[in-house]
């Protein structure tokens, strides 16, 4: 998950890796950063922590925060139906 914290306004969270290098481009281009997140390989830990460093070393009113750590909880197939029948 990539999360944008902006304050003063709603932070913006991305779980899939497209989702992410769209977020991750959108606030280099708030930001106005010389920096490529088509570039990066969001599924490699690494290359997204060193693209975090570089991004927030750099911005001045927005912080990305990454996490790699995937959800060890996991609803069960009826309650899963139920939400994904529901949206």
């Amino acid at each position: 998950m990539l999360l944008a914290v902006i304050p003063g306004d709603d932070n913006k969270a991305k779980f899939r890796l497209s989702g992410q290098e769209k977020l991750a481009q959108q606030m280099v281009n708030k930001e106005g950063l010389s920096l490529n997140p088509s570039k990066v390989n969001w599924a490699s830990n690494s290359e997204r922590n060193n693209f975090q460093s570089k991004f927030n070393a750099r911005a001045s009113s927005v912080e990305l925060r990454a996490t790699w750590t995937r959800n060890k909880y996991r609803l069960r197939d009826k309650p899963r139906y139920i939400v994904r029948s529901s949206s």
